[in-house]
């Protein structure tokens, strides 16, 4: 079963007796109900290895949790809840330091718990007599031994069990890490799990795995061993059961590692951790509409299944279908695993196209949809049926205006498309061109484009709305949009995701930025003055605080050329200005670090120091006085007559630029 649904078998069982506590004797019953397949002993064992866990006669959520997990890692393996299973559980849960031992203080733990008291010397003893390899504690193979002699527990030989479970030390995994005062830099974990990866499915991985290891450590760029051998774990109980490592796996992951509080879901505090460590938009008003739009059953927090669902947001590459995934998750055998491997299909409207069948034409241009439907089913053969939707759909949208029938320039289109792709359409953007191809235009407006987007099933919700986008995607600014400006139109995604490469993701950025330059570009020459720059930015960030506005400014006056700016200085004062972002959510710039980005941009060199020629040109640029006697005078407070440091330049400029 996966960690949710144990969260909601525990829920259910402490809801009836105890909040948020439940007795070892009711921990016991669950694990044998959920369990079917068990040897004899199991009870007894079950009993002891709850009061191992809990330290009590009760169990908390997270104890119950972990332990379940430990199982069904184990169940899943084995296929029997047996006695090796069960002290292999326990033997994890004594483990408080995570080095796959058990020292003497963890060993005196576990006689405390089952009631057995023995003093330090006993303990040494039972030590010494069951450390094969005279190391001073309690290895698992060691630990198991010393249950066998007793409660005769193995059920194979302990080193053939070892390899069933495919047992594998994590603590030695990270020993073997560079420290850095003895913790491990993120950056060589991440670089670790990659390995495990095919190299044709690391492209984003790097990043998800980046974000997952920060959110699994409380430092900033190390790991200490228990948080390692945490996410190690829990990648390992997921990996298990799917067979690999993919965006959904840690998504999983990274899911579970937020969830602290073992709720099995995820409020707006946790997305925003996630959001902000992703690198992405985090603001409370964006993580509330992000809630909103993912929240199905509207509780006002994220359970795992709608989590996955923000894939189609922040990645790339989905791999799965998500309903089969998490039944996957929720496997207790190998004979539970269903094929879960997801193609995402041509988006084709759903039944939502007529076509007029009951029009004939004895015109020899025009062909009406009986005939089409015919040729179409004669040239297709028995893969008819799988493509009579698509191909009904492009009749549809030939038929411009719902007329019953297409030209012969249309259906010739049509047919030498279905010979090209033997009537399987691989993606969206052949669909798009192919759409495109039946207006029988080289370019469209506005009025062609809403009709097209219409018949594809993806209308606008307005006039405007439909000139925005052209206006977005007129490279040339004619009002008018070719076959490549629609296919772009109709499938860039431009969102950001966390599989994305550092590239991708100032890509996006700049194609954003160009965009909503376009829009405000009303006059459609190519240049924005600061006041409609400014308007952009309100739009945009809904608000604008003095401080930014100063940063707006700023950034304005250094990229503007006779007071205007075009859409690649636009793209690149976009990027200063988020360059210029404090880390903190509070939205502000930091305009002494836009100073210093704009400072080493006239001083390339790295220099602390700027010539006498280039302050004088920065002046202009920021429209500042610039006389050869204030020049002076600015070189002077430096103590120097050809040089301003870099101390000197940002006061000044941040003090006369309001």
């Amino acid at each position: 079963m996966s960690r949710e649904s144990f969260i909601i078998q525990f829920n259910g069982a402490s809801s009836m007796i105890k909040k948020n506590k439940i007795p070892v004797a009711r921990c016991v019953n669950l694990t044998m109900e959920t369990f079917s397949n068990k040897t004899p002993n199991c009870e007894e064992l079950l009993s002891m290895l709850w009061r191992i866990t809990s330290k009590s006669d009760d169990v908390s959520v997270e104890t119950f949790v972990k332990t379940m997990q430990h199982l069904d890692n184990l169940y899943f393996k084995t296929g029997e809840l047996n006695g090796q299973v069960i002290i292999t559980a326990a033997f994890f849960s004594l483990d408080s330091s995570y080095d796959y031992s058990l020292d003497s203080k963890e060993v005196s733990d576990f006689f405390k718990r089952i009631g057995d008291k023995k003093n330090s010397k006993k303990i040494k003893e039972y030590i010494k007599q069951n450390d094969e390899n005279g190391d001073g504690v309690l290895q698992l193979d060691e630990f198991l031994g010393a249950f066998d002699s007793i409660y005769k527990i193995n059920s194979i030989p302990i080193n053939d069990y070892l390899k069933v479970i495919e047992f594998t030390d994590f603590s030695k995994r990270y020993d073997l890490l560079p420290k850095k005062k003895g913790k491990a830099l993120q950056e060589d974990v991440v670089q670790e799990l990659i390995k495990d990866i095919p190299l044709n499915e690391r492209k984003g991985i790097e990043t998800q795995l980046s974000v997952l290891i920060f959110l699994s450590s409380k430092d900033k760029k190390t790991i200490s061993r228990e948080e390692y051998v945490k996410v190690r774990r829990e990648i390992n109980y997921i990996k298990t059961k799917i067979g690999r490592i993919t965006t959904e796996v840690l998504m999983t992951c990274t899911f579970r590692t937020l969830d602290k509080s073992c709720s099995a879901s995820l409020d707006n505090n946790d997305l925003t951790r996630m959001l902000k460590a992703s690198g992405m938009e985090s603001k409370k008003k964006v993580v509330l509409q992000y809630i909103n739009d993912l929240d199905e059953n509207g509780d006002g927090v994220l359970q795992l299944d709608e989590m996955l669902s923000i894939l189609k947001v922040f990645v790339n590459k989905h791999n799965f279908d998500i309903e089969k995934y998490l039944k996957n998750l929720d496997a207790r055998t190998p004979a539970d695993i269903v094929e879960c491997s997801f193609k995402e299909p041509i988006k084709i409207p759903n039944n939502n196209f007529i076509v007029n069948d009951h029009l004939t034409s004895n015109d020899s241009e025009q062909i009406t949809f009986a005939l089409f439907d015919a040729t179409i089913k004669c040239k297709l053969g028995e893969s008819y049926s799988t493509s009579q939707e698509t191909f009904k759909f492009l009749f549809f949208v030939a038929d411009i205006h719902n007329q019953g029938f297409i030209t012969k320039t249309q259906f010739s289109l049509i047919m030498k498309f279905l010979d090209s792709t033997n009537g399987k359409i691989e993606n969206d953007p052949a669909l798009c061109r192919i759409c495109f191809q039946l207006q029988g235009k080289k370019e469209i407006g506005v009025d062609d484009l809403q009709t097209l987007c219409s018949k594809m099933g993806q209308p606008f919700s307005s006039e405007q709305e439909a000139i925005n986008e052209l206006v977005m995607y007129d490279d040339n600014r004619n009002g008018l949009i070719d076959e490549d400006e629609f296919v772009y139109l109709m499938t860039e995604d431009d969102e950001l995701k966390m599989d994305d490469s550092i590239e991708e993701h100032l890509r996006k950025n700049a194609r954003k930025a160009i965009k909503l330059f376009r829009v405000y570009d009303t006059n459609r020459d190519g240049l924005l003055n600061e006041t409609e720059v400014g308007e952009i930015f309100i739009a945009q960030w809904h608000q604008c605080s003095p401080n930014n506005q100063k940063a707006i400014h700023i950034g304005f006056l250094k990229n503007q050329q006779n007071d205007f700016i075009d859409e690649n200085r636009f793209v690149v004062l976009c990027q200063e200005l988020e360059a210029s972002m404090n880390e903190d959510d509070s939205g502000e710039i930091n305009i002494d670090k836009l100073l210093t980005n704009f400072f080493y941009f006239y001083v390339p060199n790295g220099s602390n120091l700027m010539d006498k020629e280039t302050l004088e040109k920065v002046l202009i640029q920021f429209k500042l006085p610039s006389s050869p006697v204030l020049i002076q005078k600015l070189l002077t407070s430096s103590n120097s007559f050809n040089m301003i440091t870099f101390e000197n330049f940002s006061k000044y400029i941040s003090q006369h630029l309001q």
